[in-house]
């Protein structure tokens, strides 16, 4: 058993994909939009009329309208346009796996198959799987493997995002409401 100790180059990233490449998908930025950093979690903007279309970084584990993972690094702009900046995304699609680190216990081969939140580090500007939370509407991931050798505190594991809350079993969001912005 190891302890991992994470650093801010342990982002999320693409892990597997049926196709070989990944996909993503070119998103609108506000351009008065904060930081979003490479590996963050994106959902769409839904505040207000100007944001149609345009993706935000989204640091809440119970997020709706899930787009995927930011590919690159927006920086924060100080214009006052509507026009944003353009961000790869690597799409929250159900047939594609990422990887991220854990926290809240050790990687144990219980976890494949369990429903997670994907949490926010906000000291080292991240995301990872949350291994403790156990609230089904915070549920976004399912754990489809382990990364890292077994006992390792803070390892890598794969996960998909889960498509609509069917998927959250004994959650009081309908099973009819759609979790990813683009597959429902």
């Amino acid at each position: 058993m190891a302890q991992y100790t994470p650093s801010s180059g342990d982002y999320c990233r693409p892990h597997r994909s049926p196709w070989g490449g990944f996909p993503t998908r070119e998103m609108r930025v506000l351009s008065t939009s904060t930081l979003i950093p490479l590996g963050a979690f994106v959902t769409l903007n839904t505040a207000g009329s100007t944001a149609v279309n345009t993706v935000i970084h989204s640091t809440i584990p119970n997020a709706f309208s899930i787009v995927g993972i930011a590919a690159e690094r927006i920086a924060a702009r100080t214009d006052s346009g509507v026009e944003g900046a353009t961000i790869s995304v690597w799409e929250a699609n159900p047939d594609v796996e990422f990887k991220a680190i854990t926290k809240g216990g050790a990687v144990a081969s219980s976890n494949v198959g369990l429903r997670k939140s994907l949490a926010y580090d906000s000291t080292l500007n991240l995301h990872y799987v949350d291994l403790t939370v156990s609230t089904a509407t915070d549920w976004r991931v399912v754990v489809t493997q382990n990364i890292q050798a077994v006992g390792d505190s803070g390892g890598y594991v794969a996960f998909r995002f889960l498509n609509h809350g069917a998927e959250q079993w004994n959650s009081s969001i309908p099973s009819t409401s759609p979790l990813l912005a683009f597959h429902s």
